[in-house]
């Protein structure tokens, strides 16, 4: 099809608008002349004859063609500017930029040269919006970055407004508050840091944020409070606010300032549409984000998981090799009877060590189920410890390395506790220590009472714990070497394991390493409010007698 209006076909001549004016008004002549001749002619007492007829008729011709030429002179006025606002209109229904010259006259026509320039300077504007936020949205973004999308929508509303600075306020959800985000338009990294603004507060920002609705403010000395959207450093002079909000969220606050003349109508609509546009960019980059991440996390257990297993080859095989090598011997041959009590110590050993390895594993699922439970009772501290480190004795033995019990505190009230995951958590800790402790290394377990609570520490002289391996020492399945060919064996769960028995303890655990000189693990008990009562009644009634067999005999004691 052709490109051109409609309106400004002309195939048939006689239907243009000059046209038409023109054969209207010679009918208008020519029936009221014909009847006035056929009247005259006919009214008694005229002249008749040829001559007559001839004279009207030549008058009558000579009448019609100057009022003929007249309108074609006067229709032209008219006709050549409705064409060139047929054109112009037909170039706004394209969408191409229009501009006619300014009219002379006010007239109806003047009046709608006028409508029809602003009209096409309206579309040219709509236009060039939809320009740019194709533009926008069909930008490659590498992934989730924030700050490439941040920078292009903000580079996109300033080409647009002509205004002079363009930032994002972000909503953080933790704090409540709208935190400039950078980059900006216009705007350094400093200032930027600077604005914030508490939802709730006095600010035209914080008003946008709650009611989800654009706000222009034309003059922003009028304010009557310094806006902290607006500082004065900033010297802005009029601002137009656009929420950033999704179907289900708010996620922040884009202001445009100090644009020359204000911010009509005009750009109203396009702070809608780039703000529309530029939420859609920031909650897709936060999806990706949180997928990215968990991407990553599923990666990560998927490792651990290998390793995991890998561990729990070893851990099981080594011990389950020492039973079947001496059931073996045992069957096969006679031996004597300290090789006998010899070879059932060992198996007992490694028995025990794949029991507790199995009942960590079964602890831990437990755990993640919720199922784990406390038979609390008061037990006796210095009971638990002596029996854990008499468990791990002949382990350390068997390294060499020597298992220290501190002296312990003169009044030691009992806590309230499982004895068996309370003696689970100093085991898991002994274990550690020993295992990595050389040779004719020390392990020393510490005990100090404070007012509420003990602190219960292992200490060891091994190879300690790199730094920045130490904010992950307790988690799940990690190792300082998670290699094959690492040294030290374990499946990475005791630690993790006790942390989590100490915590439904209500106590705390915390670990200290210097890298190649050793460890230390450190947890804490609280101690029922009852026995510390008690406690401290005893230690006053003994401070109380030291003084009186301390005062001489005879003398009245001094009164209070």
């Amino acid at each position: 099809m052709s490109g051109t209006s409609p309106f400004l076909r002309q195939a048939d001549p006689r239907r243009s608008l000059r046209a038409r004016i023109l054969v209207g008004f010679l009918l208008a002549l020519l029936i009221p002349g014909l009847l006035f001749v056929f009247f005259l002619s006919e009214r008694p007492g005229t002249v008749s004859g040829p001559e007559f007829g001839w004279e009207v008729l030549l008058a009558f011709a000579s009448m019609i063609a100057a009022t003929g030429l007249a309108l074609f002179l006067v229709t032209r006025r008219f006709t050549r500017p409705i064409k060139d606002l047929l054109r112009v209109a037909e170039q706004i229904g394209q969408g191409r930029p229009v501009s006619l010259p300014e009219p002379r006259d006010r007239d109806e026509l003047g009046r709608l040269a006028v409508a029809l320039n602003r009209a096409g300077r309206r579309v040219e504007r709509r236009v060039e919006t939809l320009r740019r936020l194709h533009s926008l949205l069909r930008q490659e973004y590498h992934g989730a970055d924030m700050p490439e999308i941040l920078a292009r929508s903000a580079e996109a509303i300033a080409a647009f407004t002509r205004a002079e600075r363009v930032w994002f306020f972000l909503h953080d959800s933790q704090s409540n508050r709208l935190q400039a985000a950078w980059p900006a338009w216009n705007l350094s990294e400093d200032a930027a840091g600077r604005l914030q603004v508490t939802v709730g507060a006095r600010s035209v920002a914080s008003d946008v944020f709650r009611r989800g609705e654009l706000s222009v403010v034309e003059d922003l000395g009028s304010l009557p409070a310094e806006d902290p959207a607006f500082p004065r450093a900033l010297a802005a002079s009029n601002a137009i606010l656009c929420p950033l909000k999704t179907e289900k969220e708010m996620l922040g606050v884009v202001v445009a300032t100090d644009r020359p003349g204000g911010f009509g109508q005009e750009e109203s609509d396009a702070m809608t549409s780039f703000a529309d546009a530029a939420s859609l960019l920031l909650r897709n980059a936060r999806l990706y984000s949180t997928l990215q991440g968990t991407v990553e996390e599923l990666r990560r257990a998927n490792r651990l998981k290998d390793y995991f297993l890998q561990n729990v080859n070893h851990e099981l095989r080594t011990p389950l090799t020492s039973i079947v090598g001496w059931t073996d011997l045992l069957e096969e041959e006679p031996v004597g009877e300290e090789t006998l009590r010899r070879g059932l110590k060992q198996s007992r050993q490694a028995a025990r060590i794949l029991l507790a390895l199995i009942d960590d594993l079964l602890d831990l699922a437990r755990m993640d189920r919720g199922t784990l439970s406390l038979d609390l009772a008061m037990v006796s501290l210095a009971d638990v410890l002596s029996r854990a480190m008499e468990t791990v004795r002949l382990m350390a033995e068997s390294k060499g390395v020597v298992l220290i019990l501190a002296p312990l505190p003169d009044s030691m009230p009992p806590v309230r506790a499982d004895l068996l995951r309370l003696q689970q958590i100093v085991w898991n800790l002994l274990a550690n220590a020993i295992k990595f402790t050389p040779r004719h290394g020390r392990v020393i377990v510490r005990v100090e009472r404070e007012p509420q609570t003990y602190l219960i520490s292992v200490e060891d002289d091994g190879i300690g714990i790199p730094e920045n391996e130490l904010p992950h020492v307790f988690d799940r399945f990690r190792q300082a070497d998670g290699s094959a060919t690492r040294k030290h064996p374990g499946m990475g769960i005791g630690l993790a394991l006790a942390r989590s028995l100490v915590e439904l303890h209500g106590g705390t655990i915390q670990a200290e390493s210097d890298a190649g000189r050793g460890s230390r693990f450190t947890f804490s008990l609280p101690i029922p409010q009852g026995e510390r009562k008690a406690v401290e009644e005893g230690r006053q009634s003994t401070v109380d007698g030291r003084q009186l067999a301390e005062e001489p005999v005879g003398l009245p004691r001094a009164r209070g």
